[in-house]
């Protein structure tokens, strides 16, 4: 579904149209290059190995990496 918005001068009276359907459109975009920024150059990995967790023993089914970048992104 397009809507005509509005046709300044400086597009030649051209109608802008916008599309609010959705289709495959995300947005979390942002989120979706921080994480691979992060898997490149390995920054929350770099702040994980700083932390101080007692927890990572045995028993622990999660690495505190892999919670952190949940919490994250």
């Amino acid at each position: 579904m397009y809507h005509n918005c509005f046709s300044p001068s400086i597009y030649r009276h051209r109608p802008i149209r916008a599309d609010f359907s959705g289709g495959q459109i995300s947005s979390d975009a942002g989120l979706l290059s921080l994480r691979a920024f992060d898997h490149r150059h390995g920054l929350t990995r770099d702040l994980v190995e700083r932390l101080n967790d007692p927890l990572e023993d045995e028993r622990v089914r999660h690495s505190a990496l892999s919670l952190f970048r949940q919490r994250l992104y």
